[in-house]
């Protein structure tokens, strides 16, 4: 192995060993703020107790859907009916403008804004897709996946947390890949 490709492996574990760092903050996050909101619950949709509700847990990739339609997400989210269990945000902070109005809509909501690093052509595809693998490995009380993207490379991974009881839902404002179309139990488009 020559010099550069050592330096070329040790990058990308270094790279790999930043984003399981973010993914332990963003967990360490989110196990804060539930015990903070100990006894309160975000409900969305009907006016069932929580307890009865289906648990959502949502991915957004901005690289494939736009902080200007959040609204008319959140209210499809709403139709589903159920409890947001949280919210995610992947987005490249190399591009300040865009990961300035993603960091806005973070805060104004309580959702995590998860900075992927690196300029590989599917990073941030890889950290949600990694992210959903945990999420239907080890989250049980979770029932509804729900991705707002219209990306295919996402199939194989909803096809699994299908295989595992979930619940897929796929929201996305332009064309959607047929290979989400085939594994999503809803597809909804918002113009």
């Amino acid at each position: 192995m020559t010099s550069d490709e050592r330096n070329k492996k040790i990058k990308n574990c270094l790279g790999e060993i930043q984003a399981i760092k973010e993914t332990l903050k963003a967990l360490e996050d989110n196990i804060t703020k539930l015990l903070s909101e100990k006894n309160q619950s975000s409900t969305v949709g009907s006016s069932v107790s929580s307890s009865n509700k289906k648990r959502i847990v949502m991915f957004i990739d901005s690289e494939n859907f736009s902080h200007n339609k959040i609204e008319e997400l959140l209210s499809e989210v709403k139709k589903i009916g159920g409890v947001l269990s949280t919210a995610t945000i992947y987005d490249r902070p190399d591009n300040k403008n865009h990961f300035k109005e993603w960091g806005k809509v973070a805060n104004k909501y309580g959702w995590t804004l998860r900075q992927v690093q690196g300029k590989k052509k599917n990073a941030v595809d890889n950290i949600i897709i990694n992210d959903i693998h945990n999420t239907i490995g080890h989250r049980d009380d979770i029932d509804i996946i729900c991705l707002a993207s219209a990306d295919g490379g996402y199939a194989p991974i909803l096809k699994q947390a299908r295989n595992k009881g979930k619940t897929v839902v796929v929201i996305h404002s332009s064309s959607v890949s047929k290979k989400l179309q085939k594994v999503s139990n809803r597809v909804i488009k918002i113009s």
